[in-house]
């Protein structure tokens, strides 16, 4: 009898402790569902088991049930663009786009110059449209309409065009030609307007671009690839990144429409619409789309030119946001400035893109007030007139002098990686500096070693190559060979 009483006991303990554990779940459940349909509020009431056919039993434990997570309320609408979560990759392929209807974004400025409109002028100004329309990655913003003006050269500017671009506002024009271009066809005045020289390829047009197949720079009578040009000239540069960084810069304090253009206004000026267009907030097939409008428009461009320059950009900088950032140093502050300057909401109310806070600045801590020290009552003595010391000598600038004692081919097949923080080159004179390497897995292949004389000073060069086929000079030290 003992025994089969502790058995009776133990299974009435057993089916105490699931009735105890089973309430509680039951009864949160309940009191969720309650919460959803917004039928009751949650109480300290005791928890009922509704697991008996609906009908509640008092709970055997006096242990609460838990409070139920309240759902989530709904995230507030972003009303600023951060740059490091927009797309960083590019289409693969990107067919010509139809010309869009006039109103539309991208949608051609009709000038007299333009040889579509007018087959017998000796200009060729078909490309001049106005940036207005274009809608951010996020939907909620768009370009203000004559603000930002892209165009070629102005100067065959009739009486008529010069009206037209006064309708649009223009106040502002800069011409991203390098002088002797500017000197050979002068930009027409535009009554109204501060007209600016921003040469992006510094004092000449073919300077540094010509390579020849080992990366060495060769004289200019040799046109190098358009490609070639987008990533020696128009992204690393010294006379590209100060160029464009002063562009932007601008942008920030001009009233009125600024028109920006250079020769044929698709390789200057259509990067520049890249870099307006991305410091705005517009996704990569939309700057896409613009790029390649230049072609719409009887001006040569090809899809493959704006996707080794993405490339290149991702390589260095892994992405577009961070090559504004630090290639450019155009600051997220600025683009947020940018944004308040030039977005409207895109809706019928076109609100203005709010303006960012100003980045606080430390104040330095007000140092206490010391104890007033009582007069002193003995004559002064009048001090001597101290000579202003000599300043130590003058920072100089010391030209770098590279002379090319040898160079020799590396025959057997070796590969590197490339020590992050190490300035490369286009060139072996070093005259051409490329910027600061990154940190990558890229296999580089080398391909020659070079004595030169720095200054003086004995150091040995290695020529890579990358797996895309672009060669750079490199000092020795900077590269890790891989174990094979």
């Amino acid at each position: 009898m003992n025994h089969r009483l502790r058995q009776s006991l133990s299974l009435a303990m057993l089916t105490l402790t699931l009735v105890s554990a089973g309430a509680p779940v039951a009864s949160a459940l309940a009191n969720t569902a309650q919460l959803n349909d917004q039928a009751s509020t949650v109480t300290d009431k005791p928890a009922t088991d509704t697991s008996n056919n609906g009908n509640s039993t008092a709970k055997p434990t006096p242990t609460p049930a838990p409070t139920p997570t309240a759902p989530s309320k709904p995230k507030p609408p972003v009303t600023s663009i951060d740059p490091s979560k927009m797309p960083t990759g590019i289409p693969t392929t990107f067919d010509v786009p139809a010309e869009p209807a006039i109103g539309e974004p991208g949608s051609r400025i009709k000038l007299s110059s333009s040889k579509l409109q007018n087959p017998k002028s000796s200009e060729s100004n078909d490309n001049t449209r106005d940036l207005g329309g274009y809608v951010t990655a996020d939907g909620k913003w768009k370009i203000k309409a004559n603000r930002l003006l892209r165009s070629a050269n102005l100067s065959g500017l009739s009486a008529d065009d010069i009206k037209i671009l006064q309708n649009h506002n223009v106040r502002h024009i800069i011409d991203m030609r390098t002088k002797g271009q500017v000197k050979s066809k002068t930009d027409k005045v535009i009554p109204g307007t501060y007209w600016e020289n921003i040469s992006i390829l510094g004092e000449f047009a073919g300077a540094g671009l010509n390579t020849d197949a080992n990366g060495d720079f060769v004289p200019n009578k040799n046109k190098p690839g358009d490609a070639g040009f987008y990533n020696h000239q128009l992204e690393f540069s010294a006379s590209a990144t100060t160029g464009y960084n002063k562009f932007l810069n601008g942008l920030l304090t001009q009233s009125g429409a600024t028109l920006f253009h250079c020769s044929s206004g698709k390789d200057r000026t259509g990067i520049g619409s890249v870099l307006i267009m991305s410091a705005l907030g517009m996704d990569t097939k939309t700057i896409a789309k613009d790029f390649m409008l230049s072609q719409t428009y009887n001006h040569h461009v090809q899809y493959s030119w704006l996707k080794e320059y993405y490339r290149e950009i991702n390589t260095y900088y892994t992405n577009m946001p961070n090559y504004l950032v630090n290639g450019l140093n155009f600051s997220k502050h600025q683009q947020e400035v940018l944004k308040s300057k030039y977005l409207v909401s895109n809706d019928k109310e076109e609100r203005a893109y709010p303006a960012p806070k100003t980045p606080s600045v430390s104040v330095p801590s007000t140092p206490s007030t010391p104890a007033p020290v009582k007069p002193d009552n003995t004559k002064p003595v009048r001090p001597e007139a101290s000579k202003p010391a000599k300043p130590a000598h003058k920072p100089t600038t010391k030209k770098k002098v590279v002379k090319v004692v040898s160079v020799k081919k590396i025959k057997k097949v070796q590969f590197v990686h490339l020590k992050r923080h190490r300035a490369y080159f286009y060139d072996i004179k070093l005259k051409h500096k490329v910027g600061f390497t990154k940190q990558s897995k890229t296999k580089w292949r080398l391909m020659k070693r070079a004595k030169l004389q720095v200054n003086g000073k004995k150091v040995t060069y290695v020529q890579i190559k990358s797996p895309h086929g672009y060669h750079r000079w490199i000092q020795l030290n900077a590269v890790n060979q891989i174990k094979r």
